[in-house]
């Protein structure tokens, strides 16, 4: 049986049936494989479903996507479309199974790759979210955010030297991205047994960037952590494993939720996904 890992081997692009949608969604669908038919009414869905994703309205937007899917099982675009916004409103699991749902049509999109490979990486799924992101990195190597997630892949596989080398580099293709490079590069240090590079991952991650909002949850950690009786290097120890078990989604996403680009291409709080497409 294939798998998740054969996504992105066919060029044939994808249409509306119904024209007046066809210049609302021209880069859009030119990033899609395979054609399929979609009802007018399944388009009309993915309109006004895009509509709301571009807005951030990511629950709206869902609702309108899963409108379409249940219009029309086989519209690759809702499928994939509704994919994105579940990742954005944490709901993991089923972002990969919509994703896997486009994949069984032998339809793929430039972005699918990442996007399953965050899916995959929040569910637990390290070899998955691997065997998705390394190609997608060959093809992207400026994408800074696909190189911190397959970062923090790696880590979840044990490569420690390989998580460090993605998570460098993709804080040097995009300086927005330093609160949450700072904090897996801890998590790498804690896992060396590394209490000075513990320390000096998370005191950068409060110095350099004061007010991200990695910083900010990590002073409150570290202010819950002073009270309890702990010798001082373990105070670093204890404040990095509270972060991880109540803070993931933040770390996850230190700049807001992130779009894919042709949705928007615009510069904008969603800079982490839009400038590399």
């Amino acid at each position: 049986m294939s798998s998740l890992r054969d996504f992105g081997r066919r060029r044939h692009y994808l249409t509306f049936r119904n024209k007046s949608f066809a210049v609302a969604f021209l880069v859009a669908m030119s990033s899609f494989s395979h054609q399929p038919r979609a009802s007018d009414t399944s388009d009309r869905l993915v309109a006004l479903g895009l509509v709301q994703l571009k807005a951030g309205q990511f629950i709206a937007a869902t609702k309108y996507f899963n409108g379409a899917v249940q219009l029309d099982s086989q519209d690759p675009r809702a499928l994939f479309y509704l994919g994105v916004a579940l990742n954005r409103i944490g709901q993991h699991g089923a972002a990969l199974e919509s994703f896997q749902r486009m994949w069984a049509l032998k339809v793929t999109n430039r972005q699918l790759g990442l996007e399953a490979g965050w899916a995959a990486i929040a569910q637990g799924r390290t070899a998955l979210a691997i065997s998705l992101l390394e190609p997608f990195v060959k093809e992207n190597p400026e994408n800074a955010k696909a190189r911190e997630f397959l970062g923090r892949a790696y880590i979840g596989d044990g490569r420690l030297d390989d998580a460090e080398r993605e998570l460098k580099r993709a804080s040097e293709l995009d300086a927005a991205l330093k609160p949450t490079v700072l904090y897996y590069l801890g998590n790498i240090a804690a896992l060396r047994k590394d209490v000075t590079g513990v320390a000096s991952a998370l005191t950068d991650i409060i110095q350099e960037t004061p007010d991200s909002r990695t910083g900010n949850v990590l002073r409150d950690t570290l202010r819950r952590a002073a009270t309890a009786p702990r010798a001082e290097q373990k105070r670093w120890f204890a404040a990095l494993a509270l972060s991880i078990g109540e803070n993931s989604n933040v770390v996850g996403l230190p700049d807001g939720a992130i779009l894919p680009g042709d949705v928007t291409s615009k510069s904008s709080r969603f800079r982490s996904w839009t400038h590399n497409f």
